[in-house]
């Protein structure tokens, strides 16, 4: 039987008005957990992933928006961790 342990994410936003129409933003992301697991066997396949970004927004017209959104991802795991170091 497979399971899957629950995944925990934290996020966080700031954003600062340049002027009326115009703001920046920086966002991160975090998650943690959701191993999975086949008959109570751990498949050491946790997420440890940490996203940051960053976005730029023009407001166009009473209603339309230009969003400009950039991020980058870090994911770790101990069982990648090990496997590169058993390379070396």
């Amino acid at each position: 039987m497979l399971s899957q342990n629950p995944i925990f994410r934290v996020e966080e936003h700031l954003s600062h008005n340049l002027t009326d129409a115009l703001w920046l933003s920086a966002d991160a992301y975090y998650n943690v957990g959701g191993e999975t697991s086949i008959d109570g066997t751990g498949q050491d396949n946790m997420a440890n992933t940490l996203r940051v970004g960053a976005g730029l927004g023009l407001r166009i017209g009473a209603v339309q928006t230009w969003l400009t959104w950039f991020s980058t991802m870090s994911a770790w795991s101990p069982s990648l961790l090990e496997s590169q170091m058993r390379k070396r």
